[in-house]
């Protein structure tokens, strides 16, 4: 019979993500006197650690009011929290273990070394229960002092984050001259300047948007997936964005992956669009130039939205005075190198057209604060997030 680990939480991990009682399918889980000790003294607060020391006391208020006191030991099924693929059960710290660790216990130096005695004492007697009695916390030394003493430690990992390499695709798909010969029933199309190209067959791993390259010797055709039916594929031939002739808002593209980007931004049915490049790489100059073009030239948007993460570099420099577009401004640096950049003025307008063409762009465009996004309605607006490798998941999802 496959026994399942106990898994003794420490209090950062539910702090961490309130809903690690329920993530773990088919292990149980202890929870120490000493972790409910600090969840209370640390439940107080607005903060997100302080969020979610509450909402793990409401689990673990729900899963104790089902512990029978005649066989406290048994726990309870994870699954009375609603979370039905969870298979483990939930234990918290007998009284028989108190009494037995007392002494043992008032002799720890601090709360960590505590629990790591209660897992130890656990380990000690597993009795066939358990195959292995597991450490989480995601404090480094704890985990060190935990394997010290010979038990096994890990990190809760439930919630861990790949980046952006492991998760996101690179979106380019290269092809060689002979690949229109592989296509069958092969068409074009032109639909006012743009060409199209139809065949009968679905390529796998080309999915809507992604840039399909044909290189023919010394020519290349850039193409993007338009349409991907059920037995068909479309092709859009990209727009050359490094021609000043299509120009965007003064803009053309220095390489493909500008030319890639920009064609993304200037199509309205795309409604997400994220870029991701090296510092100095164009990402918030050609957003701002396809939203500009978008908003004024093509009347698609009626104002540009601009929000970004307020993180400082080094240590904060406190409260700023003014409204909301004035605290946001000393963040708004790079918005502002931008449009220097795209309201460049003919030298006869003199200083006066600059700053009259400054004044104008800037007249359409909103810098908001993100922390008052939540519950926002934006219609026919164009909403820029810049640098938006600061936010949190949980920023991300109410974004």
């Amino acid at each position: 019979m496959h026994l399942p680990r106990l898994l003794v939480f420490d209090t950062s991990v539910l702090m961490h993500d309130s809903r690690s009682l329920v993530s773990c399918d088919t292990d149980d889980i202890l929870i120490t006197d000493v972790v409910l000790n600090e969840l209370d003294n640390n439940k107080n607060g607005f903060g997100e650690q302080n969020r979610n020391a509450r909402a793990a006391s409401r689990y673990l208020d729900l899963l104790s009011s089902k512990l029978d006191i005649a066989a406290f030991d048994d726990g309870v099924p994870l699954a009375l929290t609603g979370q039905k693929q969870a298979k483990g059960r939930f234990y918290l710290e007998s009284e028989t273990v108190a009494q037995s660790l007392r002494a043992q216990l008032a002799e720890m130096p601090n709360n960590d070394h505590r629990i790591i005695a209660l897992a130890e004492y656990y380990k000690m007697h597993m009795e066939g229960r358990w195959s292995d009695v597991l450490v989480i916390s995601n404090d480094v030394n704890f985990r060190i002092a935990a394997r010290r003493r010979g038990l096994m430690a890990e990190q809760y990992v439930s919630d861990h984050h790949e980046s952006d390499d492991e998760v996101i695709s690179p979106n380019v798909h290269e092809q060689h001259g002979d690949f229109w010969e592989k296509l069958p029933d092969l068409t074009s199309f032109k639909k006012g300047a743009e060409t199209f190209y139809t065949f009968k067959k679905l390529i796998r791993g080309w999915d809507l948007h992604d840039l399909v390259r044909v290189v023919d010797g010394d020519s290349v055709l850039s193409m993007t997936v338009e349409e991907r039916g059920n037995r068909s594929m479309v092709l859009r031939v990209l727009r050359d964005h490094s021609s000043v002739r299509n120009a965007v808002w003064g803009i053309t593209a220095r390489n493909e992956a500008q030319n890639f980007g920009l064609n993304l931004l200037m199509d309205p049915s795309i409604h997400v669009v994220y870029l991701i490049g090296k510092a100095g790489s164009g990402k918030t100059l050609l957003t701002l130039a396809a939203g500009l073009t978008q908003t004024f030239d093509l009347k698609l948007y009626n104002e540009i939205i601009m929000t970004r993460l307020t993180v400082p570099v080094g240590e904060d420099i406190g409260f700023l005075p003014g409204n909301e577009r004035e605290k946001m401004e000393p963040w708004m640096g790079a918005l502002y190198d931008n449009l220097e950049v795209l309201t460049k003025a003919d030298e006869s307008g003199g200083d006066w057209g600059k700053k009259a063409t400054f004044d104008l762009v800037t007249s359409k465009i909103s810098i908001k604060a993100l922390n008052f996004m939540r519950g926002r309605t934006l219609i026919e607006k164009f909403l820029i997030i810049d640098e938006a490798q600061n936010l949190t998941p949980k920023q991300m999802k109410t974004i």
